[in-house]
């Protein structure tokens, strides 16, 4: 970097950008280096990248970032992009952007940097994509870098475990992540009756590079089944086997025997067994699990990291639920008030005359979730809705919303409540 005077909130920018590509999270790219969400991103850089509790961006973890960066990529092809925009040339021998994924930032693209930099009087001409010469680049082509809009993900889900969860992420598409943020549901895929092998048919034909998946779970893995008609689920001794027979560690004859899969059917058998390798060469980058309780065992999740073979994987450590919230009309009924109150002793209560609201759970057979709520005014459920979902602009209330929430023991925990992130674990490369 130049000594030049600089923006501060440019290089704040850039940092956010940055944290969006590397955590994969969506922060608000606005300059802000106060608020909680900044801070959190932060602290999770230096605790992956630098193995130290820190909440700044100092000259070291400046360094870092530049460095992870420059490994990244998408962001690689994003700078071979723009510097042929900007200097009119096509791509030189040696800077492919069409390479796979163990691309980096390589001489020939070093060297057009540099010729990048001499064109720019405010930059240090060293080959080193930093936070000045990323700006530059923008500016002079109109590009913006991977990052600056946050994370996308294409959400699957059990419509079998969980038929309420692809209506609530086409109206509440943001959903928080650790360490903060959120990322963006772009695509829903339902699946009628989720198996392990439809589930990796359903993510490869995707395209997307980091997904959420909603589906029944434990402590001890993912309730679906590997393929259908077979009783072993995707549990954490099944998850780790299969990742190392990917890997070449088990022979045929070991899963077999763990397995049992001699005795499935020869055409559903070789289909997922070409599934679970296309995953290995598939590098997926985050792995979003709502699954019930899924969080509560590190070693469960360690094992579906490397099943998925992704950079980091999340669930909740707590029960996990989607059910519509209807309040029905709205009263304010003393009566009707006091026996809701009486007949759910657990609840939230919101809200004070005449904009009351309150709602209350119950979980049933086979882990099914019911919603029930009570409402004083029409405006009473929007006030409940805008405190504890992440509401985009364009939603239109209706008499009933899609319901998303954890409940760890006599609690509701929305998405929006600060309490969310507090009950997600995560497992990382």
């Amino acid at each position: 970097m130049s000594n030049e005077p600089f923006d501060p909130r440019d290089y704040v920018r850039w940092i956010q950008r940055s944290l969006n590509r590397l955590l994969e999270t969506s922060l608000a790219v606005d300059g802000d280096d106060r608020s909680e969400p900044y801070r959190s991103a932060v602290r999770e850089f230096n605790r992956l990248y630098l193995r130290r509790d820190f909440d700044g961006v100092d000259e070291k973890a400046q360094n870092a970032l530049i460095e992870a960066n420059e490994q990244d990529p998408r962001y690689v092809i994003w700078v071979q992009s723009a510097l042929c925009r900007a200097l009119n040339k096509a791509a030189p021998p040696g800077m492919d952007s069409t390479a796979g994924v163990d691309l980096v930032l390589n001489n020939a693209t070093r060297q057009l940097v540099s010729s990048f930099q001499r064109t720019q009087t405010a930059l240090k001409v060293d080959g080193f994509v930093g936070f000045k010469t990323e700006l530059a680049l923008i500016t002079a082509t109109g590009m913006a870098p991977p990052g600056a809009e946050g994370a996308n993900v294409a959400a699957f889900i059990d419509r079998s475990g969980h038929p309420t969860a692809g209506d609530f992420y086409k109206t509440f598409p943001d959903e928080p992540v650790l360490p903060s943020g959120t990322v963006h549901v772009s695509k829903v895929t339902g699946l009628a009756a989720m198996t392990v092998s439809s589930l990796l048919e359903a993510i490869l034909a995707s395209g997307h590079e980091s997904v959420l998946i909603s589906c029944h779970g434990n402590p001890k893995g993912l309730s679906i089944p590997l393929i259908e008609g077979v009783d072993t689920e995707l549990g954490s001794f099944a998850a780790e086997l299969l990742a190392q027979w990917r890997e070449g560690k088990h022979t045929e004859a070991v899963m077999e025997n763990s397995l049992e899969w001699d005795k499935w059917k020869l055409r559903p058998l070789a289909d997922f067994q070409d599934r679970v390798k296309r995953m290995g060469k598939r590098k997926l980058r985050r792995v979003e699990l709502r699954s019930c309780n899924t969080g509560a065992n590190l070693e469960t999740l360690n094992n579906l990291r490397l099943f998925f073979n992704c950079k980091s994987l999340t669930a909740p450590d707590v029960l996990d639920g989607y059910a519509p919230i209807d309040p029905g009309s709205a009263t304010s009924s003393s009566q009707a008030w006091s026996d809701f109150r009486k007949k759910h002793p657990v609840r939230v209560d919101e809200g004070s005359a005449p904009n009351r609201f309150a709602v209350a759970q119950n979980v049933g057979k086979d882990n099914k979730l019911t919603f029930f709520a009570i409402t004083e005014s029409s405006r009473a459920f929007r006030n409940f809705v805008d405190r504890h979902f992440v509401v985009p602009e364009s939603l239109k209330m209706g008499a009933r919303v899609p319901g998303h929430v954890l409940i760890p023991p006599g609690k509701l925990v929305f998405p929006a409540d600060s309490a969310y992130r507090k009950h997600l674990r995560k497992s990382n490369e």
